[in-house]
């Protein structure tokens, strides 16, 4: 299916004012942790597909994959609180005591200083702590380096397709270009006598396509996903829109090419 920039576009923010009125109201999501979770996760969701949809008009493809990798990731940790809302929710909502504690541990100059502010942490919040203490390959105690207890590598792997294969496949490009790296802010590279706006705009133009494409079916499976907490049932629209504009089955196929 060939689809214009213009109607990519117009159809990421059809998406958008979808779900906007669609979950806009007072929701009660029970139990309290899973409701605060579940929430905030997707307002990140959603705000990063939002500010994809400022950069899709000027070409800005190289930002938006730096927001895709971050609607991605944020889309996994929502798939795997979903599988076990009680405890993963929990997990994630007090791995904040983790994280505040790192930034003590680096803002305090006076290591006697240091070390008197980092027991006093301990001592109040050891029984969090200890939900995400572990021993390393030499026995010595640590704090998990994310909530879920394991590398972005191992989750995605863990939680089974797609997102075991995109994490192979697409998640590393994404992460060039979050992290500047030469192969993100180098290409293309064309030769001085065809450097033309036109030149960059016939391969701008289809790398901006996908990533409206690739925010659509990340923020569309976001919204699947809160379906059964917010007892909402939105997959007509989704499938229609699917149907019209190809969002999602044209990165099956992508998926399929690359298997």
């Amino acid at each position: 299916m060939s689809v214009s920039l213009s109607d990519a576009i117009e159809a990421h923010q059809e998406l958008r004012d979808r779900v906007a009125e669609t979950i806009d109201g007072e929701w009660e999501i029970g139990p309290p942790e899973f409701g605060l979770a579940l929430v905030r996760l997707f307002q990140y969701a959603f705000n990063s597909y939002k500010a994809i949809d400022l950069l899709l008009p000027d070409l800005y493809y190289e930002q938006s994959s730096s927001l895709c990798r971050t609607l991605w990731e944020t889309a996994l940790h929502i798939s795997w609180i979903s599988d076990a809302p009680r405890e993963r929710s929990r997990r994630f909502v007090q791995y904040t005591c983790v994280e505040y504690r790192r930034l003590l541990s680096r803002i305090e100059a006076d290591p006697q200083a240091r070390r008197e502010t980092l027991d006093a942490f301990d001592q109040q919040f050891e029984r969090v702590l200890n939900d995400y203490r572990s021993r390393d390959k030499h026995g010595r105690l640590r704090l998990h380096g994310r909530a879920t207890g394991v590398s972005v590598a191992e989750l995605a792997s863990s939680m089974g397709e797609p997102w075991s294969s995109e994490y192979q496949e697409f998640f590393p490009v994404w992460s060039m270009y979050t992290h500047g790296a030469p192969g993100a802010v180098l290409f293309p590279i064309l030769p001085l006598e065809k450097a033309s706006i036109e030149a960059f705009e016939a391969l701008d133009t289809p790398r901006t396509i996908l990533l409206a494409f690739w925010s659509m079916e990340l923020l569309a499976r976001c919204y699947r996903l809160i379906f059964p907490a917010f007892g909402l049932d939105d997959e007509e629209f989704l499938t229609e829109l699917d149907k019209r504009i190809g969002f999602s089955r044209s990165l099956v196929s992508k998926r399929d090419r690359y298997a």
